[in-house]
């Protein structure tokens, strides 16, 4: 995607939401209500981007969503307001009668990052400030707060994803299959 929006002198968007709730959503549910949170909260982000836009699960309670071929920084934060409010409706499953809460970071190529790894960790670190914030906010821009762990591994290695498709009303996997380099 990177070398395409280079190409085309395009800009991306990447956005980093982690839900605040899951971990007591897990303790009061059990495994089962979480796993149907994290259903739930994916076909709510599905609902808020284009057809050509990825969503993909992150970590446990987090998702990453790639914007091909944005306007500005502007427009990946409106899309990032968006998934903010569609998420803090209560879920209709009834795991949680609660609004969710979002901690979300944003990040654009190449305002931001000139590098997949660098983007989703300014992004990554955006939502970490967030959360540190007191969450339910929106990041964007300014002076980072470093995320606990860079989710590169190295930050001077390249990092690969592979997103695998499950049937359907599961989500996308996201995770690192290779490094290269020494």
């Amino acid at each position: 995607a990177i070398a395409l929006a280079r190409r085309n002198r395009q800009q991306i968007g990447v956005i980093v939401v982690d839900l605040d709730d899951f971990r007591r959503i897990n303790e009061l549910g059990g495994h089962g209500a979480g796993d149907q949170a994290l259903l739930e909260a994916a076909d709510r982000l599905r609902g808020c981007v284009r057809a050509c836009d990825t969503v993909a699960r992150f970590g446990s309670d987090e998702f990453v969503v790639l914007l091909g071929d944005v306007d500005n920084a502007a427009a990946a934060a409106r899309v990032a307001a968006k998934i903010q409010s569609a998420l803090h409706a209560p879920l209709s499953c009834g795991v949680w009668p609660h609004p969710l809460c979002t901690s979300i970071g944003v990040a654009t190529f190449p305002i931001d990052a000139a590098d997949a790894a660098g983007l989703i960790n300014v992004a990554d670190g955006r939502m970490f400030r967030a959360k540190r914030r007191g969450g339910q906010r929106i990041e964007r821009g300014g002076e980072l707060i470093p995320p606990q762990q860079d989710i590169a591994g190295r930050a001077d290695q390249p990092v690969a994803f592979l997103i695998r498709l499950r049937p359907e009303g599961s989500m996308p996997a996201l995770r690192p299959v290779s490094h290269s380099g020494g």
